[in-house]
């Protein structure tokens, strides 16, 4: 049995899919203790874990905003002079902080697993003599052959030719914004204050990273790459387990370091002790909907435009134009159900939906481009229509959707009651593209029953 430890950032999508990975690892023998800087504390100890908070920064962060001068006093030069020493001192405590370093030695790990946008524990860990692979929930983001930059809607056509021209240049103005972005967040106004402040284990600005990096005699240049998608950079020896399966990415060379080992979903994931008022209004409305013949649409379109009352309205109003479907829409949290009655009468609006119990019963879903919900509709073989935000990966995200066939990309900006309605008829009706979407759900299937994950970690684990 080997000790392994995650560290995990603790956002919704990636601790859900660390604490699937986790529930395998342990059933495959192994033991697992997380790390983080948030406050998830309850749902992994939950889960069976042994998890330890990480918290220097925020300690000095709380430290820094206790004792700043109050803006309604005039401070003298000297004063100023102080206070500006002061806070160098906490960013240099920031800097030379040894937390994960002295974790790791307490738990003696086999190996490391960890998100790979938590840069800060990253370079921390990297001087240590412990394995590491690094986690996404993207498809590739490295600068591949047949691939195009992964927040772009660009897709393969037949013409081979111009493909590897559009990619190429949408490589070329992604790795300038990604300089530009690194040389602004330095030099703005915003960027000098917070180089004033302690660093965050959350931190994706280049200058803060540098100088955590500087402070361990670590010369992080050698050690990333800043010409791939993920910003600021990428880790050029540590290898990536990518939360997605291979046959939905476009066809492309592998990059070496990249492992497609399938989405990490417990489909028997418990919702229930969260949002419990929430599931009970599901329970209760699943059981005085009409027969199955009566198809069942989810609607979840994260936290991004669940205040957008007018798309959501669109979406109430082609319900009220079809009684013979029924319609669950989730909000995301920045909306109540009261704020877009009155409601259809087979409509539930939940501030939090159980995603997973009403895709089990769902014949369509309208979503916003989120892979982790693109992922769980396909598990489910629930056909997707992808209205993206334009936020991160999710333009690509339609991109494959509507590549593969398994869903349809639509554009919110054209998203009329009548096109909304079109769409919906046509994944219903659309048997070829159910059919693409129950042979994407098998393959996804493959991935657990073949531990594709499990053979990648245990490759990693240093000889017993």
């Amino acid at each position: 049995m080997a000790h392994i430890v995650y560290i995990t950032n603790g956002m919704a999508s990636t601790l859900h899919s660390g604490l699937e990975l986790s529930r395998r690892l342990t059933a495959a023998g192994h033991r697992i203790t997380f790390l983080s800087d948030a406050k998830v504390e309850d749902q992994i100890t939950a889960a069976g874990h042994e998890f330890h908070r990480l918290t220097a920064p925020e300690a000095l962060q709380k430290e820094l905003k206790k004792n700043k001068p109050n803006k309604g006093k005039r401070q003298t030069l000297r004063g100023r002079f102080r206070w500006h020493r002061y806070q160098r001192r906490i960013r240099h405590q920031s800097l030379h902080h040894t937390e994960v370093e002295d974790h790791l030695a307490a738990l003696a790990p086999d190996l490391l697993i960890i998100d790979a946008e938590m840069h800060v524990a990253i370079i921390a860990a990297s001087q240590l003599k412990i394995p590491i692979l690094l986690t996404i929930v993207w498809f590739s983001i490295f600068h591949q052959p047949g691939l195009p930059p992964l927040h772009t809607p660009l897709a393969p056509t037949d013409n081979p030719a111009e493909d590897k021209r559009r990619f190429e240049d949408a490589w070329t103005q992604c790795i300038r914004e990604a300089r530009a972005f690194d040389h602004d967040s330095k030099n703005s106004p915003e960027g000098k204050e917070r180089q004033a402040n302690p660093i965050a284990y959350s931190s994706v600005f280049r200058d803060d990273l540098i100088a955590f990096a500087r402070a361990r005699n670590i010369r992080l240049n050698e050690m990333i790459d800043r010409s791939q998608w993920l910003r600021p950079h990428t880790y050029r020896d540590f290898p990536v387990l990518s939360f997605n399966v291979e046959a939905l990415e476009f066809p492309h060379d592998n990059h070496p370091l990249l492992h497609y080992v399938g989405p990490m979903i417990d489909v028997n994931r418990s919702e229930l002790e969260r949002h419990p008022k929430d599931h009970a209004r599901w329970e209760a409305f699943l059981k005085q909907r009409p027969p199955e013949n009566f198809p069942l649409v989810y609607a979840s379109l994260g936290t991004f435009w669940a205040a957008d009352q007018n798309f959501l309205k669109t979406i109430l109003q082609v319900f009220a134009r079809h009684p013979e479907w029924s319609l669950v829409l989730g909000l995301g949290g920045t909306l109540k159900p009261a704020d877009l009655a009155p409601t259809p009468e087979n409509t539930l609006v939940l501030e939090w939906a159980p995603q997973l119990k009403v895709l089990q019963h769902a014949a369509a879903a309208i979503t916003h481009g989120g892979i982790t919900t693109i992922n769980e509709c396909l598990r489910l073989g629930v056909p997707p229509i992808v209205y993206s935000t334009h936020h991160v990966d999710q333009d690509g995200c339609a991109a494959r959707v509507a590549f593969h066939k398994v869903g349809i990309a639509a554009e919110k900006n054209e998203a009329s009651p009548t096109q909304l309605e079109e769409d919906i008829l046509e994944i219903l009706t659309n048997s070829a593209l159910r059919e693409n979407v129950q042979t994407m759900k098998q393959k996804i299937i493959a991935t657990e029953i073949s531990h594709t994950a499990l053979k990648v970690i245990e490759k990693r684990l240093p000889p017993t």
